[in-house]
């Protein structure tokens, strides 16, 4: 029995076998998969930040290429930095891959060099992240201590009703924090978070979004016969275990002596360890809140694989588009823009006497004006 100042003034107690404190139980968070996890070590700002400047470093290397002399001159129009190739450098270099077709100006080589450097720091960040993302399980507790379940409103939380608990939150409701929240959320709550017995608090543990509070041993052996609990947090509200006896008992000395016998040759601490702390039942050593490294499963790199799938179907696509182009639409957009200067009716050049109208008349037909020289009459 624990022991404390009311059941003192009613019974003699022996002295005490083990310490105690009053702990929290609360329902195992569910570990959660992501597919996409391998997209987690930055957060969704940094990756449209990346998308953005990666977009624009493309644009402005294709502006570099136009605007500077060196980036055209001189240049097959097959490997001119255009549009297409700047997007494509500025891809390639972000995923540590090299083109064909590099930039040539010294302006856009030196924006290329800070963009490797950029690629570089952001790369080497998210692989350090990914590592740690993948690797280890994290499970994370809505509570951690006594002030978390004071300071939350999602977890209901209480104790035995009528139990020494319940007469300690409710001396120390007036006195200080946190015990005063906790006192006014239970005294006041409509239903009541109390439980009958110990059983029912372990039943609403169990249903999820309760905590039930009570002697720390007790908790800690039943969360390693159910798996799906745990508990948090430190113990708190320290107190005693010993027997209870009649007030002038002659026995009580004799007690007190075999247990103290006890302590010394260490049988207590072997029956504590014994019953108190058995080994698991779960698979896993469920008495660390702490992350633990595991292999990665396939749930962990799902999203790698589903990206790559919807990667080849998009490639598929755009061949069928491009098949497609060739075949039907290249042709007739080739055929249109030959058109007007094929089909035009020619101009009948012959009748035009002045020599710039004239040219002007062959270039329009696509001939080539040639300046006859005039020979008058008196000469021929």
């Amino acid at each position: 029995m624990i022991r404390n100042y009311d059941r003192e003034e009613v019974v003699d107690f022996t002295a005490s076998y083990m310490d105690y404190g009053v702990g929290i139980l609360i329902r195992k968070p569910q570990r959660k998969t992501n597919v996409f996890g391998f997209l987690e070590p930055l957060t969704v700002q940094v990756w449209i930040c990346i998308c953005i400047a990666t977009f624009a470093i493309g644009v402005v290397m294709f502006a570099l290429a136009r605007i500077s002399p060196y980036g055209i001159d001189n240049v097959e129009p097959s490997l001119q930095f255009n549009f297409h190739n700047s997007m494509w450098f500025a891809l390639a270099s972000l995923m540590q891959q090299g083109t064909d077709i590099v930039p040539r100006s010294i302006s856009s080589r030196m924006l290329g060099t800070f963009w490797w450097f950029f690629t570089l720091i952001v790369i080497a960040t998210y692989t350090a992240n990914l590592a740690a993302f993948l690797t280890v399980t994290r499970m994370e507790s809505p509570i951690e201590s006594l002030n978390d379940l004071a300071h939350q409103n999602k977890i209901s939380y209480g104790t035995v009703k009528g139990s020494s608990l319940e007469q300690f939150f409710e001396e120390q409701g007036n006195k200080e924090s946190p015990y005063d929240k906790l006192w006014n959320y239970m005294s006041s709550m409509d239903p009541s978070p109390m439980v009958n017995d110990v059983q029912d608090g372990y039943k609403r543990v169990k249903q999820g979004d309760y905590a039930f509070m009570w002697d720390y041993p007790v908790l800690q052996y039943q969360k390693k016969k159910n798996c799906e609990l745990m508990t948090v947090g430190k113990p708190f509200n320290s107190k005693n275990y010993a027997f209870a006896v009649r007030k002038g008992a002659l026995y009580q000395e004799q007690i007190t002596l075999s247990i103290l016998s006890l302590q010394e040759s260490g049988e207590l601490e072997k029956i504590r360890q014994k019953w108190f702390e058995a080994e698991s039942l779960c698979t896993e050593d469920e008495s660390s809140d702490e992350s633990k490294a595991s292999g990665l499963e396939m749930e962990n790199v799902a999203g790698v694989f589903y990206i790559l799938i919807i990667g080849a179907f998009l490639a598929l696509f755009s061949a069928c588009i491009e098949l497609i182009w060739y075949k039907f639409f290249r042709p007739v957009a080739q055929a249109t823009l030959n058109y007007p200067m094929d089909s035009q009716p020619k101009r009948n050049c012959s009748s035009i006497s002045e020599k710039n109208s004239a040219a002007e008349c062959s270039r329009s037909n696509g001939q080539t004006y040639i300046n006859k020289p005039h020979y008058s009459d008196s000469v021929a």
